[in-house]
């Protein structure tokens, strides 16, 4: 979602994937409206994607002193710029024109909404927040925002390991995510694995996270009991998980 991340800058349009009713979405915990599934555009799917195209709202007439029909104007402007580029077709600069006219809004004030409204340039932080609601029920909430607190997580895929006529093994995946458990995929951290007590490391003890996530493989060692494997990282600290092998 920031803008950074994209080719000149330019968002496009945020598909948001979901069984939900529709989507309440919020920047910087300002109500931008309700998204609903993209029937016309994706008829055949149970499912379709919602379509986040509006990154304005109704703040224009609010904070700008437009008129409802100007700010509407504005706000389409806006969006087309988010979604598609600079490159206005003529029927919106002619439309942009009038607003200009009956508004003596000047150039720079176009941009200064632009960079205010859409480029987000010179805010501290951008979030976007997005609901998912059910039957009138908030079921979802994603928060998108920059990273404040990022950390180390790790999942196995199991914690109960059997030691039989040979050894038992599983995986462990680590990410690392920020606070609001979103992947952050320029992470590249060294990371440092130790085991102790009943399992074992397959492989090196040092490896390094590509796109913001890795795994390895632990396996048992011939005991029954407990085992405990801690993964750590210079910046983000370190994470520990506890094992239980079982021998038959």
């Amino acid at each position: 979602m920031d803008i950074g991340e994209h080719p000149a800058s330019v968002i496009g349009p945020v598909y948001v994937f979901t069984n939900c009713d529709f989507i309440r979405f919020y920047k910087n915990d300002n109500l931008i409206g309700d998204f609903y599934p993209d029937y016309k555009s994706f008829p055949h799917l149970p499912h379709p994607p919602v379509v986040i195209d509006d990154f304005v709202g109704p703040y224009l007439q609010q904070n700008e002193n437009l008129k409802k029909s100007h700010a509407d104007i504005v706000k389409d402007v806006l969006n087309y710029t988010a979604v598609t580029g600079a490159a206005l077709p003529l029927k919106y600069k002619l439309k942009m024109l009038l607003v200009m006219i009956s508004t003596k809004l000047r150039p720079s004030d176009g941009y200064r909404l632009y960079s205010t409204y859409i480029g987000n340039w010179g805010s501290k932080k951008t979030s976007y927040k997005f609901e998912g609601y059910t039957g009138g029920r908030l079921i979802k909430t994603v928060v998108k925002s920059g990273v404040n607190k990022p950390r180390l997580k790790a999942e196995a895929d199991r914690y109960t390991l059997i030691e039989d006529k040979t050894w038992d093994a599983v995986r462990v995946v680590l990410q690392m995510v920020c606070e609001n458990e979103n992947l952050l995929p320029y992470a590249h951290e060294v990371i440092k694995i130790s085991c102790s007590g009943a399992v074992s490391l397959i492989g090196d003890d040092t490896i390094s996270l590509i796109g913001g996530a890795a795994a390895f493989y632990i396996r048992t060692d011939g005991k029954s009991g407990k085992g405990t494997v801690i993964v750590s990282t210079v910046k983000c600290g370190e994470a520990a998980l506890k094992f239980i092998v079982e021998k038959r």
